[in-house]
């Protein structure tokens, strides 16, 4: 669960989006290429991308963006309290179990619960002093497990705490080892504005390619921009012309476009009907996946500094409308992981976040204000 400056920052009630991450111990390359005592080759990135699918369906956030490599993965998630109350008490709990069963056995794929194991698990009493409160904010006790692990089921920190475990699980049953295998706790920042969402995210799909271990975005494997993009051409291969094809939903990943003109009862703002994922709701407001493919390819050949490259002609409406300039954001997503603390997003949002939390400042608000102005 968070603690300290985590906590500070995130509230399963309140809706957020946030880039977490977490390195293996002694950054070691545990998911990379693997030959067994078999013979078999396998990469363990292939299990990571399946839990994370199968996480998207259990819990009651969005995973808009991911980045795992050989030592290290990136998420960013919004967790969705606003939508938790459209899962039954049933549903609940049997998604609670289905993830338990994840974390303790190291695997991905795991048996439905019966009926009477939901029954059991719904009679089970509140878990005493297991209620986080949110910053400055003091919370009653749940009245009872549904509502317990409704609450839970919209935590960041049970995500990442399955995860981990499970990854953990996983390697250790490969490897024949014990113990965990990451260097510490996940660690999070907290995306205040649409603006620190593109940069994060720009950030995290353009890992493979700082990594070195791709030259493009589409050759970037397990990223969400590289399985963006190949589910874009298979979909054209389809018959989809490019526009319908890029306005298609995307299996488990967050939708990239968010459109604020829809209605609040849009049902495309509400419960997904894929099951593969919480919503259907797109994560950067006003900019089409094509803008946004567009900008991460942009930002990729201008950090090399090679390649300065033309400017496509739909980005300059979208930094004039945000209020940013092309060289500013891209030493931002050069520079993300030190210029930034645990708040990210123009000034103002960062400086309204400290004070609410009763802080002068933040950490980091000097490289906000540098990258955003």
């Amino acid at each position: 669960m968070a603690s300290g400056a985590r906590g500070e920052i995130f509230d399963p009630l309140q809706p957020g989006v946030y880039h977490c991450w977490n390195r293996f111990t002694r950054s070691l390359f545990l998911l990379g290429h693997v030959m067994q005592a078999d013979g078999v080759r396998i990469h363990r990135m292939g299990f990571a991308l399946s839990l994370q699918v199968t996480l998207a369906g259990l819990f009651c956030v969005d995973i808009t963006s991911y980045a795992t490599l050989d030592n290290h993965f990136h998420m960013i998630v919004r967790n969705r309290p606003d939508l938790r109350g459209r899962l039954s008490d049933r549903e609940v709990a049997r998604r609670w179990i289905m993830l338990m069963r994840i974390k303790r056995n190291g695997r991905w794929i795991v048996a439905e619960p019966t009926e009477k194991e939901i029954d059991a698990q719904l009679r089970r009493p509140v878990q005493a002093g297991t209620r986080k409160p949110g910053a400055g904010t003091t919370r009653p006790p749940h009245p009872n497990r549904a509502s317990e692990l409704r609450e839970r089921l919209c935590d960041m920190s049970w995500l990442m705490g399955v995860f981990e475990e499970c990854i953990s699980r996983y390697v250790n049953r490969l490897d024949g080892t014990k113990g965990t295998c990451w260097e510490g706790a996940y660690q999070a920042k907290k995306l205040e504005d649409d603006t620190a969402t593109l940069c994060c995210s720009t950030y995290v799909d353009l890992n493979w390619i700082r990594a070195a271990k791709a030259k493009t975005p589409e050759d970037s494997t397990y990223t969400s921009i590289g399985e963006r993009l190949r589910d874009l051409k298979r979909r054209e291969k389809e018959g989809m012309s490019p526009e319908e094809a890029a306005l298609e939903p995307d299996s488990w990943l967050s939708p990239v476009f968010l459109d604020e003109r829809l209605p609040i009862n849009d049902p495309r703002l509400g419960m997904s009907s894929n099951g593969k994922r919480l919503s259907d709701k797109g994560y950067l407001s006003g900019i089409p996946l094509n803008s946004y493919i567009n900008l991460v390819e942009l930002v990729g050949r201008r950090m090399d500094g090679d390649d300065e490259g033309a400017i496509p002609e739909d980005l300059p409406p979208i930094f004039e409308r945000m209020g940013l300039q092309l060289e500013g954001f891209v030493h931002a997503v050069k520079n993300y992981e030190t210029i930034f603390g645990r708040v990210v997003g123009k000034p103002e949002a960062v400086e309204a976040h400290a004070k609410a939390n009763g802080r002068n400042w933040h950490w980091g608000i000097s490289g906000c204000r540098e990258a955003f102005g």
